[in-house]
């Protein structure tokens, strides 16, 4: 399966849709502010990096599954956000 996707947000949406993703042979690479729910992606071979600015350096398109406003602000505009290393022309859903 062509390009990398990124995953952010592991919880109880985001998990099993990155599962979904590993599944169906995507290349993955994904961060949680929890690093105990990483370890069900990395042991089916997901890249496991620690931020949000490196999933986007890293990925073609990047899929945002957290809880709050808060949260979404800074995975994508914070200090570490994805708008910091994503390449011109990445795509991003949240």
């Amino acid at each position: 399966m062509a390009g990398t996707v990124g995953f952010i947000g592991l919880g109880n949406m985001g998990r099993p849709m990155a599962l979904n993703l590993v599944k169906r042979g995507f290349s993955l690479v994904v961060h949680d502010i929890d690093p105990t729910k990483v370890a069900p992606l990395r042991d089916r071979g997901a890249k496991v990096v620690a931020s949000p600015e490196q999933v986007a350096a890293a990925a073609e398109r990047t899929i945002v599954m957290v809880e709050t406003t808060a949260q979404a602000e800074s995975v994508i505009a914070g200090e570490r956000g994805i708008v910091k290393s994503a390449p011109r022309g990445t795509s991003w859903s949240a």
